[in-house]
């Protein structure tokens, strides 16, 4: 009644909370099928998320950069942020996908741990190790920009070039750059962060 928001904008918002909260209640099951205790689970399973999206701020800067990289894309909040701006990015749904069905499959494992007799618990661990190559390639493929999908959810497409842009781009002898010169200390973070996805 009072505004005008931009329902993409909160519906990609809504779209990456439901993921985050998928794989955060996902890796809950994990631990709660690990303990007899329901708060020791709740505790655990904050501490873990808190660890990761702490450690993913302050571990890069610490690493050689190929490891930093790897850092920087496991952060939680990194992959929220794009839809909670209205950017639907595919490499987000994969990751927090991705993370839903390898807990998933560790909470079955924890719970036929307690069925299997030990001498067969080797195969389980071949498969759950496995499991977890398998995705962190499927991440890394869909971290790649070939196979990357953006889709921008704003009613304003705010983060998609107009074609007249595109054309222009597209007509640019090889090779070209585009330079923005810009003072992040003074300008809105939101208008840093919609520069940076466009370019």
């Amino acid at each position: 009644i009072y505004a005008q928001p931009d329902y993409g904008a909160v519906c990609s918002g809504y779209f990456g909370l439901l993921l985050l909260g998928g794989a955060v209640m996902a890796s809950g099951i994990v631990v709660s099928a690990l303990t007899t205790s329901q708060t020791v689970a709740y505790l655990v399973t904050t501490f873990i998320w808190l660890t990761v999206s702490l450690a993913t701020k302050v571990l890069p800067s610490m690493v050689p950069t190929g490891l930093a990289d790897f850092i920087f894309a496991i952060d939680p909040d990194l992959r929220t942020g794009a839809f909670s701006i209205g950017l639907i990015d595919t490499s987000g749904i994969v990751y927090f996908l991705s993370i839903i069905v390898v807990m998933i499959v560790a909470a079955i494992f924890a719970i036929d741990l307690t069925r299997r007799p030990p001498k067969q618990l080797s195969k389980v661990y071949v498969a759950v190790i496995s499991l977890i190559a398998i995705l962190i390639a499927i991440n890394d493929l869909a971290l790649n920009e070939r196979f990357r999908i953006r889709l921008d959810a704003t009613g304003s497409r705010a983060y998609t070039l107009s074609s007249q842009t595109t054309q222009f781009i597209d007509a640019l002898d090889a090779p070209w750059s585009i330079v923005v010169l810009l003072d992040e200390a003074s300008s809105d973070r939101s208008v840093v962060r919609q520069i940076d996805e466009v370019l």
